[in-house]
């Protein structure tokens, strides 16, 4: 309190504090997607570019990212189905195997779709 007036002393994790820009302008910005912020408390501290092979969730503190690449043969599905943008079915089995791994959906990456032979592949957009 200052002068019957309140300051912003503190944001949410994953938001930037400014208060040093006068009383009309305190707020709390959002780090954009990718990004960090340590301490949402000091108006100092700003947004920062999420380093390589770490995950920044909700603009939370780096957190290393190990790579895993799997094969996982499904049958009864059309690879051309699994490979279209947006497919229903191949988010139910991601959601399932994420489900099953103990794992947010949003650490799985699916590149590829392949016929059971491995020679024809469709990129995953």
């Amino acid at each position: 309190l200052s002068g019957g007036r309140y300051w912003l002393r503190g944001c949410p994790v994953g938001f930037q504090l400014v208060n040093n820009t006068g009383y009309e302008r305190q707020e709390c910005l959002k780090c954009l997607d990718g990004q960090y912020i340590l301490r949402s408390d000091n108006p100092l501290d700003t947004c920062k570019i999420c380093p390589p092979n770490t995950r920044c969730a909700h603009g939370e503190a780096p957190v290393p990212v190990i790579a895993i690449s799997a094969v996982l043969y499904v049958q009864g599905y059309d690879r051309t189905t699994l490979s279209t943008p947006g497919s229903p079915e191949l988010q139910q089995i991601v959601s399932t195997l994420a489900q099953e791994a103990a794992i947010d959906t949003s650490s799985l990456d699916v590149f590829e779709v392949c016929h059971e032979s491995g020679i024809v592949c469709d990129a995953v957009e």
